[in-house]
């Protein structure tokens, strides 16, 4: 039995860019992009409260966009496995 329920559908943030640091401490860009997914949980032993998770999602830019959602739900679905062990 599952300790907590996803509410709704996560939330997803604006898209932005990954920077990195070389060695001369120049900040330079990548070929990742990231989201931040939020989701909300609902106790099943009716005592806690409902509460939401967000976690950070990267991808590169040669995914498709089929990739990158596959991606988004595995990371979801794999958070959800994680909390209900």
């Amino acid at each position: 039995m599952n300790k907590y329920e996803l509410i709704g559908t996560p939330i997803l943030s604006n898209e932005w860019d990954v920077y990195t640091t070389d060695e001369n401490g120049n900040s330079v860009l990548t070929d990742s992009y990231s989201v931040t997914i939020t989701m909300a949980f609902h106790p099943t032993d009716g005592i806690a409260p409902d509460f939401t998770k967000s976690i950070v999602s990267t991808s590169t830019n040669p995914q498709t966009g089929t990739e990158v959602n596959a991606q988004r739900q595995q990371e979801v679905l794999d958070f959800i496995a994680y909390i209900n062990a």
